[in-house]
């Protein structure tokens, strides 16, 4: 196993042991009051440790949501409508 393996799988660890806390966040869009959970917040930090990527190839980034979950629903579906 190589050292950059090491020291992802080292970061993963530390990131299981990590104390998180919700995040109450206010949708950019829609306004509504949302929460980003502990347990959101490590899935993404494990990714980006893991070096993962996302669907279009970039790697994964820890950032928090800006917007809800219905919101970022709606933009997504707007978005694959205008590339049809």
């Amino acid at each position: 196993m190589n050292t950059t393996k090491n020291a992802g799988m080292e970061r993963v660890e530390e990131i299981k042991q990590m104390h998180l806390e919700n995040k109450p966040k206010l949708c950019n869009d829609c306004f509504a009051e949302f929460v980003f959970t502990a347990g959101e917040q490590r899935f993404i930090l494990i990714l980006e440790a893991e070096g993962k990527t996302n669907s279009n190839g970039s790697p994964i980034i820890y950032t928090e949501p800006k917007r809800c979950a219905g919101c970022r629903m709606k933009r997504k579906l707007a978005k694959k409508n205008t590339a049809t």
